[in-house]
């Protein structure tokens, strides 16, 4: 059985969670608690504040996949720890 990756699709509650989190399972991950995951997909593509929160509650996790090609609403949320 091969591993499957621990995947947190956050904010709770944003309106793409759903089907984010469908397509993690689908593609073999299993949704996870941000303290568990090893990788998070952040749903939102606002609010810096709350990504800092989600990254901090999933320390674990060695990737983000922000909503969109462009990073640039998210540039001040970063960190020497989360680069």
């Amino acid at each position: 059985m091969s591993h499957r990756p621990r995947i947190a699709v956050e904010p709770s509650g944003h309106e793409n969670r759903e089907w984010l989190a469908a397509a993690v399972e689908a593609g073999g991950g299993e949704v996870v608690e941000p303290e568990l995951a090893e990788g998070l997909v952040w749903a939102a593509n606002t609010g810096i504040d709350a990504l800092r929160a989600g990254v901090a509650q999933a320390s674990s996790a060695t990737w983000v996949q922000l909503p969109g090609a462009g990073v640039e609403p998210f540039v001040d949320a970063r960190d020497h720890d989360h680069i």
